[in-house]
């Protein structure tokens, strides 16, 4: 990476630090005045819920925690911020190692070593073949075929025999009819 692009990383995580300071000091103020803005609604209503003389109070009690809130809510935006410029200022010291090993093999290999190109030889292949990978034996023990499934269709099953003839000849007075329960009665909807 050249040294320009190196400040300017260097530059941007210096601006968002200075931002991440004053992210504190911005929230923190306009916590204030919203604080003091909502302390001060309840003595402006015509039917006030708090005493006169308690106003002052109010308004000093909501600007002391609209501060509070607005300082906790900016130190969080600061902690995002921080943790951006950190980042990259991490990001420009792994790409300098990494120019820094790149850089290192090539200066290694010197043009004496490396035989020219000629189009009267054939070029011999740079690079090494790898190993063979180990050949596994299996552990399991062979797998059986079931037995053969016979394809003929099942036999039919037997015939059933015929109904019996049945007689339906009784009386009215053989059938007992019964009267239908009366169901419960049901209270009034109204009294």
């Amino acid at each position: 990476m050249t040294e320009s692009n190196a400040a300017i990383v260097e530059q941007y995580a210096a601006h968002l630090s200075s931002r991440a300071s004053s992210a504190l000091v911005s929230f923190g103020l306009v916590g204030v005045a919203g604080g003091a803005a909502l302390g001060a609604v309840p003595g402006h209503l015509s039917h006030s819920l708090i005493a006169g003389g308690v106003n002052y109070f109010a308004v000093l009690l909501g600007a002391v925690s609209g501060g509070i809130a607005g300082r906790s809510l900016g130190e969080k935006r600061a902690a995002g911020l921080r943790f951006q410029a950190q980042l990259a200022l991490r990001q420009l010291q792994v790409e300098e190692r990494l120019f820094q090993l790149v850089a290192q093999p090539a200066a290694v290999a010197t043009p004496a070593s490396v035989p020219p190109f000629t189009n009267s030889t054939p070029p011999e292949p740079m690079f090494v073949p790898a190993p063979a990978p180990p050949v596994l034996q299996p552990t399991a023990p062979p797998l059986v075929a079931p037995a053969p499934v016979s394809l003929a269709p099942p036999p039919p099953p037997p015939p059933l025999p015929p109904p019996a003839p049945v007689s339906v000849t009784a009386s009215a007075a053989q059938v007992a009819v019964r009267p239908l329960e009366q169901a419960p009665a049901l209270p009034p909807l109204s009294s």
